[in-house]
């Protein structure tokens, strides 16, 4: 016969109320979480299922943070567009105003005097920024799709001296000078001014007597000026300035920097535009394209290129702004008519640009709401295998106290201990 020690009878009484107390605990931990699965031994095919759903879930939550950033990107794209739209009416407008033989030149200085605020207007909508990124100038968001720059040079402006490349030496009227760009590449002969804004050209002659000190020059009457080109043609002979004199015209001298007595000499001042370029000269590219990733496998371009507004590779809607304030000054009817055509060819292209933006976002909207129901969906399921089921944990939770109870009576009951319990 096999005597049961008293040692055995507790070490089975222990065990049994340890095994009932982990399993009340793990209830109360369950109770309080409010999860049904805790560790990976609560169920092993569930907690893998349960990751895959997590992993799922954050994907999906990238791909809305992605589409959002697209959408407002579009928008905005979208508003610049409808923006440079607005711009080109009214010039179009101000052109058919223009248009007029019963103007008078001072009339349509008036109305160029607007056309020049819009061509800054239509810069600046250009230059449309968002988060800090040009938003037209393709992957290079960190440059302007097109540079304003003011240059001037002069007496009084000497860290812009190498502007004023302008030898007009032993030229008369009839003679054509070219406006130089200092902002190449170092160490390398200027550039070609080109893209001038109407209007913005001024010329000061600081010349000898009897002329007199700081002259300003008058366009049509002292010059002209090519603004696509940036060249300057005398117009005036020495008559006006230097009569029964044999001095030449004011400006037909040598300003260059190397020119003996320089200064005094001729200030210039003008507006223009440019594109941003890199260390050799050369325009970057500003027609490369910028991506959002949507869903898995799919990569949708969301930004809109200067480029893409171009009617061609010559003509955008800044060369007609351009032309037709050259065309106002000159009183150039033909011109005028030529810079209306150009710029409904850029409304044109503008109107398809929106078009095409239009349906990305269309597209971006209708996968945000398919992004949306499948988060709900993948969230639910990750609900079931992760949740706690509140009724049934409790329920069971009472059965097993009840019986923890019970097991915790038995054990005082069957553990009295007496003198014949150490007996041998």
């Amino acid at each position: 016969m096999i005597r049961t020690t008293f040692q055995t009878v507790n070490r089975h009484t222990q065990s049994v109320i340890q095994t009932r107390y982990t399993d009340l605990a793990k209830l109360q931990q369950k109770m309080s979480t409010g999860k049904a699965l805790s560790r990976p031994s609560d169920g092993p095919v569930e907690t893998a299922n349960s990751i895959k759903l997590k992993t799922q879930n954050v994907q999906l939550r990238q791909y809305e943070a992605n589409i959002y950033d697209g959408l407002a990107w579009m928008q905005i794209t979208d508003t610049a567009m409808m923006g440079m739209n607005t711009v080109i009416q009214r010039v179009r407008e101000l052109a058919i105003q223009g248009d007029n033989d019963t103007l008078s030149p001072t009339e349509r200085q008036y109305i160029n005097d607007e056309v020049e605020q819009l061509t800054r207007q239509m810069v600046s909508l250009i230059n449309t920024r968002y988060k800090g990124d040009y938003i037209f100038s393709g992957s290079r968001v960190d440059d302007p799709a097109v540079l304003l720059r003011e240059m001037k040079s002069g007496p009084q402006d000497k860290l812009d001296y190498k502007m004023a490349f302008f030898d007009g030496s032993g030229g008369g009227t009839g003679s054509t000078f070219t406006l130089m760009d200092p902002n190449g590449r170092p160490g390398t002969a200027s550039t070609m001014i080109g893209k001038i804004i109407p209007g913005s050209l001024e010329i000061i002659v600081d010349a000898p007597m009897p002329l007199g000190p700081k002259t300003r020059m008058v366009e049509n009457v002292d010059y002209t000026v090519d603004y696509m080109n940036g060249t300057i043609t005398l117009v005036d002979d020495a008559g006006k300035y230097f009569p029964n004199t044999a001095m030449a015209h004011p400006m037909a001298q040598d300003w260059s920097p190397t020119a003996i007595g320089y200064p005094p000499g001729i200030e210039i001042r003008v507006d223009y535009m440019d594109r941003v370029k890199n260390y050799y000269g050369q325009e970057i590219d500003t027609d490369s394209r910028i991506f959002r990733q949507i869903e898995e496998g799919t990569a949708i371009p969301i930004n809109t290129t200067i480029d893409a507004l171009a009617v061609d590779g010559r003509t955008n809607v800044f060369t007609s702004l351009v032309k037709l304030g050259q065309a106002l000054i000159r009183g150039d009817h033909v011109e005028i008519n030529d810079s209306i055509t150009e710029l409904d060819k850029s409304v044109d292209k503008i109107l398809a640009a929106q078009s095409t933006n239009g349906s990305v976002i269309n597209r971006f909207d209708t996968t945000l709401e398919r992004n949306e129901n499948q988060q709900t969906e993948v969230t639910r399921l990750q609900s079931q295998l992760e949740d706690a089921d509140y009724a049934e944990i409790i329920t069971n939770y009472m059965v097993l106290q009840t019986v923890f109870n019970a097991a915790l009576n038995s054990t005082a009951r069957i553990m009295q201990t007496s003198l014949a319990d150490y007996l041998r």
